[in-house]
């Protein structure tokens, strides 16, 4: 859920454009009585979503055709082109029905050096890729595990990026 203006999360600016549709789905399951678990998520998607805007792998899981462990900007293009598949409208086609492809999906070779992502309050040296239209990704190693963070282009003035790890 993101709320750009977390002092009024009920203003107009922080809802998305079906709202009055969703409140009305929200006024059903409240009267039909639904379980509070229901009702919550249906209040969420008031809100917009980042769609995997973090996402870590704890221990690289396909190779690449090297046989090589892949790279941070390998997982990085990967996840820039997953989240594009499910969130950007008109991107992608599915031929004959089969599993999406994109108009302009985004490679290693997109992968930039010299960016910096703060985890756990220590600058990392991060991949970043910031050639698609629709999203901006970056991506580093923190410890034997990658971290990548895809956002929408027009949420990242709006996303404070420092990460914090959560202890297991």
């Amino acid at each position: 859920m993101f709320v750009a203006d977390p002092s009024d999360p009920d203003a107009p600016s922080n809802l998305v454009e079906n709202v009055a549709e969703i409140d009305g789905h929200l006024a059903d399951a409240l009267a039909a009585g639904q379980p509070d678990w229901f009702v919550a998520g249906l209040r969420a998607f008031r809100y917009p979503m980042l769609w995997e805007a973090v996402v870590t792998l704890v221990a690289p899981d396909e190779p690449a055709p090297s046989d090589q462990p892949a790279s941070v900007a390998e997982h990085l293009a990967r996840h820039v082109n997953h989240v594009l598949v499910n969130t950007a409208e008109g991107r992608s086609i599915r031929p004959d029905g089969g599993t999406p492809v994109l108009d302009s999906p985004v490679t290693a070779r997109h992968a930039q050096p010299g960016a910096v992502l703060l985890v756990d309050g220590i600058g990392r040296d991060a991949a970043l890729i910031d050639t698609d239209p629709d999203v901006v990704g970056w991506g580093t190693e923190v410890d034997g595990s990658i971290v990548l963070v895809v956002l929408p282009r027009d949420r990242v003035p709006l996303v404070d990026l420092r990460l914090t790890s959560l202890a297991t």
